[in-house]
């Protein structure tokens, strides 16, 4: 249950709990504890965002052993909450571009992507125009909420 998962999740922080070692626990664990571990990981963010920015690398790179069924895609929602590592942001923007361009992606994986990109346009101008093009191409595919969502950023990035 989310309550108690934000109980833990506050806990977890405040005590210094190693992230590490639970992670090791429960994220490589059976299926559904591992998906509910990665929802607790959400938790703590959304408590300390520091505190699951600084894991992130670490499960990025232990991303395939997890039995989860397209944990990747969780990265996207990690990165809204905490921000994207530096050692990870190659591979995030060329994962970033893919799910935002991909027919296979859902939406909500669509619009979280979109977010990011345009949080790391700021830092890397390079990739406003890609972004830009991205976003028009998707215009017409996607649900009436990423529309007004992508209206929004693409009104912001002209002022970048």
């Amino acid at each position: 249950m989310m309550k108690e998962r934000t109980i833990w999740a506050k806990q977890i922080v405040d005590d210094g709990i190693d992230l590490k070692k639970l992670c090791d626990t429960f994220l490589y664990a059976d299926k559904t504890t591992a998906l509910r571990f990665s929802w607790l990981l959400s938790d703590i963010g959304n408590y300390n965002a520091t505190t699951l920015h600084n894991i992130l690398p670490y499960i990025f790179e232990k991303r395939e052993q997890t039995k989860i069924k397209d944990f990747k895609y969780q990265f996207v929602k990690y990165w809204t909450i905490a921000g994207i590592p530096k050692e990870n942001i190659d591979i995030a923007v060329n994962l970033l571009f893919n799910w935002l361009n991909s027919s296979h992606t859902n939406v909500s994986i669509k619009a979280h992507s979109m977010l990011n990109l345009y949080v790391l346009v700021k830092d890397y101008p390079d990739l406003k125009n890609e972004l830009k093009t991205s976003i028009e191409n998707q215009m017409d595919k996607t649900s009436i909420s990423f529309k007004t969502k992508a209206a929004k950023i693409l009104r912001h990035l002209e002022h970048i």
